[in-house]
């Protein structure tokens, strides 16, 4: 039985998009997904470990990173928003992980056995849970190619121009709402330096910082950066 404070959290995200409290809490329980805790600085799993489990984070802050041949660790990516999916992709590979996560913070973390997607029947609860996750897999090859229209940019004005520009990123008042280390993770830079190029470009008249996120001043101007 889970509680009903994570079944209403887990449906505000995409793996169970649609789905009522009720079927999330049957689902779950026929996928024999289960919650557990992990402290900080433990490994939520380890590079070259074999995935077998899709990972959701319920509370806390985990890291997903790499360790190089010659010892140098890297971070490629931090997840802390309640409902964030981690580490699926590599389960349904087949593939050892080729990189690592650890906590950050005490993390409490829901883990469904991706071997439960082979054998149990494709329809009912699970049926729903499987189309969301190709939903979530199709956002995310979705994200990974404007990221990868972004970063084409040979400068780091024009990378940021270009992420300026994807309508995605926009609130219904057109102001841009991507958080500034979501952002600087986004066109790979430091973000000590998307900062200071976000001033210039503030002072140059192209975007205007407001509070609660960036409005395009000069769309044409912005426009004109692009290769």
């Amino acid at each position: 039985m889970f509680d009903q404070k994570v079944l209403k959290l887990l449906r505000s995200g995409m793996l169970f998009y649609e789905m009522e409290v009720s079927e999330i809490g049957k689902a779950l329980e026929e996928l024999e997904a289960k919650i557990v805790t992990v402290r900080k600085d433990e490994f939520v799993f380890y590079q070259e470990e074999e995935p077998r489990f899709i990972l959701v984070l319920l509370d806390g802050q985990v890291v997903v990173g790499r360790d190089s041949p010659d010892g140098r660790r890297s971070v490629m990516a931090k997840f802390s928003d309640p409902g964030d999916m981690f580490g699926e992709v590599y389960s349904f590979l087949r593939h050892p992980y080729d990189c690592f996560s650890i906590a950050e913070k005490d993390s409490t973390i829901l883990k469904i056995p991706v071997g439960r997607f082979r054998t149990a029947p494709g329809d009912g609860y699970i049926g729903k849970v499987s189309f969301n996750l190709m939903r979530a897999f199709a956002a995310k090859a979705y994200y990974l190619n404007q990221r990868l229209q972004a970063v084409t940019g040979s400068t780091l004005r024009q990378k940021l121009a270009k992420t300026f520009l994807l309508p995605d990123f926009h609130d219904e008042d057109d102001l841009f709402k991507m958080k500034r280390e979501q952002l600087a993770d986004f066109v790979n830079a430091a973000r000590p330096s998307v900062s200071r190029e976000i001033s210039a470009m503030q002072e140059d008249g192209l975007i205007e910082v407001v509070k609660g996120g960036i409005r395009i001043v000069d769309y044409d101007a912005m426009e004109n950066l692009l290769p």
